[in-house]
């Protein structure tokens, strides 16, 4: 900035934070990150990198600010870089220009500790310099509130989770209140993910929506990331962006995984390469409106239930064998509409009636937290814990195809894939979140199993189905033969 120019807005912190001086500055570099410590940031993405294809000068990214209906968006600009101790940015927004200046320094008596020097310079439009008594202390509380997110890096997170009020649960409209961006802003507060992590993580359709967002997370915290993905020339593409972008080790199998000899096949080729796993998360899924069998199962059953209890149940042993301390952790991504729906134990091919794709997704969803709960009661919490999750309504393109109605009318109202994938990440990642097992968690809160009367399944309901799917698997055990053949194939 010109050093003659006077900013019109400037606010200035100096930031004690429990990170070393490398640690602070690759993680502020990267200003996509904004959006896990600013919470008035919606969301961040890299657009073009540096010099030298690396974050540095030159490099350049989109934010998007919280808004209640309409984006506003601004695009950064590192104008200098000087690892690991400065960075300088420049914002455009229609209506004003940013300057930023972030200095790191090191705490000389513990390495583990730096201090953030942020300057914030912001100069307004001429047209637009009639907000300034309302633009200064709206800019100074934001500023202040991604302050106190930042000294919070590196700090273990020890909040005790909270439960949803079940009377408003019972009450629709905060339910759907709640499974909106308007909802996510319950979030505003929370505390930071951790910066960094060495856990080893499988994740199931990751190339795309939220499954995407939920693995190049876990990769910026260092990660490493074994996934399965139906689609060949995607996977390969997303392996190069995370390896490249954050060195760290991807491992990409290709399966469909409403197959379940391939998701047997998947499962035995991971334990069988691998002596341990930290985190399993069974993310991938999808919504059709036709009535297909695979093998003998419905497709929304395959994908939704079947897969997720074959990867769970073939992959505990190295969930069990995990190198970071506290339990192993499965995540199952399941959704809001199972509160729709109770799980017919007699129909679990939807053979009967009939045939809808949204009630026979929502059963499949159902299904998959009762085998969370089951498995949850039936092995030990301090070897792995199991967790169901609602991601919110999220604006991804598999909505938009699979429920066309609802995308368009709900779309200003929709959670973008990442605010989705938080749950997953703090599940994941949090310390406080391994000391929990068996629940279905929203927004980071504890939800209830059941809106709708007689929806729930019963205990003795829910181990009768983890003993029916269990009595499937030899069936679709794959020879030592078809290992070798098989089309899960291992990429680098």
């Amino acid at each position: 900035m010109d050093s003659e120019q006077i900013a019109d807005i400037k606010w200035t912190s100096q930031i004690p934070v429990a990170l070393s001086q490398e640690q602070a500055f690759n993680y502020i570099a990267d200003f996509s990150a904004i959006r896990l410590w600013d919470p008035s940031v919606v969301n961040s993405t890299l657009q073009k990198t540096g010099q030298e294809q690396t974050i540095g000068k030159g490099s350049q990214f989109e934010i998007t600010f919280d808004s209640v209906l309409n984006k506003s968006m601004m695009k950064y600009e590192i104008l200098n870089s000087v690892p690991p101790h400065e960075v300088h940015l420049k914002g455009h927004h229609k209506n004003f220009t940013t300057f930023e200046i972030i200095r790191i320094t090191p705490d000389n008596n513990n390495k583990h500790a730096t201090t953030i020097h942020y300057c914030l310079e912001i100069n307004v439009k001429n047209s637009y310099r009639f907000l300034l008594p309302l633009l200064k202390p709206m800019t100074k509380r934001m500023a202040n509130n991604a302050a106190r997110n930042l000294q919070r890096l590196g700090l273990p997170d020890t909040t005790r989770p909270r439960k949803s009020n079940r009377l408003l649960a019972y009450t629709l409209f905060p339910f759907f209140w709640h499974c909106t961006k308007l909802g996510f802003r319950r979030l505003k507060d929370a505390h930071p993910l951790p910066v960094t992590s060495d856990k080893r993580v499988v994740i199931t359709g990751c190339t795309s929506g939220i499954g995407r967002e939920i693995a190049f997370e876990l990769a910026r915290t260092g990660c490493d990331i074994i996934m399965i993905n139906r689609n060949h020339n995607k996977a390969v593409q997303f392996k190069k962006e995370l390896e490249s972008r954050f060195n760290i080790d991807v491992t990409s199998y290709i399966a469909d995984l409403s197959n379940a000899t391939e998701t047997q096949q998947v499962a035995y080729n991971i334990k069988n390469a691998f002596n341990s796993i930290d985190v399993l998360i069974n993310n991938a899924g999808s919504l059709i409106h036709e009535h297909q069998i695979k093998e003998g199962f419905e497709f929304h059953c395959a994908i939704h239930l079947v897969a997720p209890f074959i990867l769970s149940t073939t992959l505990l042993p190295l969930l069990k064998n995990r190198q970071c301390k506290g339990p192993g952790r499965v995540i199952n991504m399941c959704s809001g509409g199972l509160y729709g729906q109770s799980l017919p134990l007699h129909d679990l091919q939807y053979e009967q009636g009939q045939f809808s794709g949204t009630k026979a997704y929502a059963r499949a969803k159902r299904g998959l937290l009762d085998i969370t709960q089951e498995m949850a009661r039936l092995y030990d919490r301090e070897e792995v814990v199991f967790n169901a999750m609602h991601p919110g309504w999220v604006a991804t393109g598999a909505v938009a195809s699979a429920l066309p109605t609802f995308n368009t009318w709900l779309k200003p109202f929709l959670r973008n894939a990442y605010q989705g994938a938080d749950t997953a990440l703090w599940l994941a990642l949090s310390y406080i979140a391994g000391h929990h097992t068996g629940q279905f968690w929203l927004d980071r809160k504890i939800e209830p199993h059941e809106i709708l009367l007689n929806t729930a399944t019963p205990p003795n309901k829910q181990a009768l189905l983890f003993a029916t799917l269990e009595g499937l698997l030899p069936e679709y055990s794959p020879s030592e033969t078809e290992l070798n053949t098989t089309r899960a194939l291992k990429h680098g």
